[in-house]
């Protein structure tokens, strides 16, 4: 519930009024009783015990910042059971949302680049500061204009440091339609440049009078935004320019830092940009990385939207994020190191490599033994990636894999399975007998199977653990990991989410302060007492397959740690022996007993876009269809441990017929 006018919090400052209120929190005007000073006042509902560390390390770093374009922080505290605050200086002035209303038009060039160069070097400083400061929620709304004509940048209730090892928090994440990028959606790991699409984003609303379209329709190719002279001709070209590549969706085709944007937008040369480093695995007898440099800019990658396999539309995936790590991949399994050779080229010929050809091994030091080296049957690499034959994309997708593959030799192919579980039959009748693809794509909950039936074989020779954790977010890296072998490589991590129709929730059902999913299940469990035949959510069977294919599979669900997973005996037993499991055993057992029993998603699905149900469990996947039937959805995500993630697996046909049984 909102704050009453006149509260008085921590002992010193008074509640004046309600100035703007989200999922999450919101923010008041607020008097500092101490030292008779206004004040604004950042409230953050999340009280979690991540969240409140998280919280007390990033607003002491807040508080340390000083700028002319950012308010400071000038305290912070807890109260618990209630939330976290942020008190900042009240900026008096007009924000450019509303100038933007008042107007009734676009803005002119002359009149908002300079307010732009001010909040360029407002993210600037947040960005170079170490470890970096993450915005997380520019928008119109937010740089607000005071009567002297300064740009300040406020609201910084749902900034991050950025860490490049951690996603992005659950509790603190803020997504504007249509400023927000699409790595902000679902898992993704955000960074500066998120700040630097809201920013473009931002620029495109004010000189065309237009909000930009929401990136993840973008990304998908439901929608495309008009070019901004196309609908304000009073652009100019180098701005134009400018904000199409800010707002790019692919996160490496954006300009890499602030300054390359300030830069552009002013007509300048661009910023001289550092080369990128890309690590790939390059096994040594010390087993060390080896290190390629590559002129920027650096291979994107941004989080992968996939629907568990054989859930309904499973396929509508994001392309470019599944061309870029299954690249990614192919270059890693292709290097002349140990693990196949598919090309006879010198490293150097790859075309996504622009360098020097790559220097040979110094002569007094013996090339690397490979005594695991395991050329492929055949001359040529079989990749079978499952894809719908109806989808739109699948020739872009076709002309993008050919233009990888066709220069290397490899032979490749994609798979038109509208069924997934028709690709299974293939993988399952094809693999023993010397048939099927050499790599394929496939997802944690199907890989103990994999395992159990030989269809796969693992990459602990080629990888180590310090591997994938220093190059992959730590929940995906400990999906691939099983009884101390490596069984594939991660490509994405999606985060599961309860999708809920606004049009269908009232007071009653669902309280405009739920901000967690706690607070969710406790109302869907009041309303179903209360209405014993009727369910707020629908649970599409969860935890039925818990017991069957999960035990190569420790994070998915949740039911993961960073030791063997071993949670499922003989017997078919699940065993919650970790935090993860356990918080994750917690929210399948609370859903179920607020969901109408044995509900398949078809039935779920189907449910919500009728209007019978009013919130669904889902994923990225969902998006298309609420788009499809214009529903007016909001997000509410579980928390940390409900995730799946896609992966790459090597089958033993990519292997020497001699050492099949070796790598099995």
């Amino acid at each position: 519930m909102p704050l009453d006018t006149g509260q008085i919090l921590h002992n010193r400052y008074r509640v004046v009024k309600l100035i703007g209120q989200g999922g999450f929190g919101a923010v008041y005007r607020a008097w500092d009783t101490s030292l008779d000073l206004p004040c604004a006042l950042k409230e953050n509902m999340d009280t979690s015990d991540e969240a409140q560390r998280q919280f007390r390390r990033e607003a002491a770093m807040l508080a340390r910042l000083r700028h002319p374009n950012l308010p400071r922080v000038i305290d912070h505290f807890l109260i618990p059971g209630r939330g976290q605050y942020l008190v900042m200086d009240f900026i008096e002035g007009q924000s450019l949302a509303a100038l933007l209303s008042q107007r009734a038009q676009p803005l002119g060039e002359a009149e908002v680049l300079p307010w732009i160069a001010q909040v360029c070097d407002a993210l600037q400083y947040l960005h170079s500061r170490t470890p970096p400061i993450i915005h997380r929620d520019v928008k119109p709304q937010n740089i607000i204009i005071t009567p002297e004509g300064q740009a300040m940048l406020v609201d910084f209730g749902i900034s991050k440091v950025y860490d490049p090892t951690l996603q992005t928090t659950v509790g603190a994440r803020a997504v504007t339609p249509g400023f927000s990028p699409p790595e902000q959606y679902g898992a993704g790991t955000t960074d500066p440049r998120t700040d630097i699409y809201a920013l473009g984003a931002t620029l495109y609303m004010l000189l065309t009078g237009q909000s930009p379209p929401e990136s993840v329709q973008r990304m998908v190719g439901s929608v495309e935004m008009p070019p901004p002279r196309q609908v304000n001709p009073a652009v100019t070209a180098t701005v134009e320019q400018a904000i199409l590549r800010a707002t790019e969706v692919t996160t490496g085709r954006r300009f890499q830092s602030v300054a390359e944007l300030r830069a552009a937008l002013a007509g300048q040369p661009p910023v001289q940009e550092e080369k990128a480093t890309v690590v790939l695995a390059e096994t040594t007898p010390a087993g060390t990385m080896a290190e390629l440099t590559a002129e920027p800019p650096p291979t994107p990658a941004t989080v992968t939207a996939r629907q568990t396999p054989g859930r309904g539309r499973w396929w509508l995936w994001l392309v470019p994020l599944l061309l870029v790590l299954a690249v990614a991949v192919v270059v890693l399994i292709t290097r002349r190191s140990p693990v196949v050779e598919v090309i006879e080229q010198p490293i150097a010929e790859e075309p996504a490599v622009e360098e020097p050809p790559a220097e040979e091994p110094p002569a007094e030091e013996p090339p690397a033994e490979e005594p695991a080296a395991l050329p492929f049957a055949g001359q040529a690499l079989r990749l079978q990636i499952p894809w719908s034959s109806d989808d739109p994309r699948l020739p872009v997708l076709q002309e993008l894999l050919a233009g990888f593959f066709e220069p290397t030799g490899a032979e490749w192919a994609l798979a038109n399975y509208d069924d997934y579980e028709e690709f299974q039959r293939v993988l399952e009748e094809g693999i023993p007998a010397g048939e099927g693809p050499d790599i394929f794509l496939t997802t944690t909950d199907r890989t103990g199977s994999m395992v159990d039936n030989g269809l796969i074989v693992p990459l602990s020779r080629w990888f180590n653990q310090s591997y994938l954790y220093d190059n992959f977010e730590p929940a995906a890296a400990q999906s691939m990991i099983y009884q101390g072998d490596i069984w594939g490589i991660p490509i994405s991590q999606e985060a599961i989410a309860i999708y809920f129709n606004w049009d269908l929730v009232s007071d009653e059902m669902f309280p405009g302060d739920v901000g967690d999913f706690a607070g969710l299940l406790t109302v869907a469990t009041e309303y179903h007492a209360a209405n014993p035949e009727r369910f707020l959510l629908c649970n599409p069977a969860l935890g039925v397959d818990a017991s069957e294919a999960y035990h190569a599979a420790p994070i998915y669900f949740g039911f993961g740690g960073p030791e063997d997973p071993g949670y499922v005996d003989e017997e078919g037993n699940v065993y919650l022996d970790t935090p993860e499991r356990i918080a994750a055993g917690y929210w399948l057992a609370e859903f179920s007993q607020v969901s109408p029993p044995e509900a398949s998603y078809e039935d779920c699905l189907d449910g919500f876009l009728e209007g019978r149900y009013a919130a669904i469990w889902g994923g990225p996947w969902l998006l298309p269809s609420l788009w499809e039937a214009n529903i007016p959805y909001g997000i509410v995500p579980f928390g940390r441990p409900m995730v799946g993630v896609s992966t790459w697996v090597l089958s033993p046909n990519a292997l020497e017929r001699g050492n099949r049984e070796l790598a099995a």
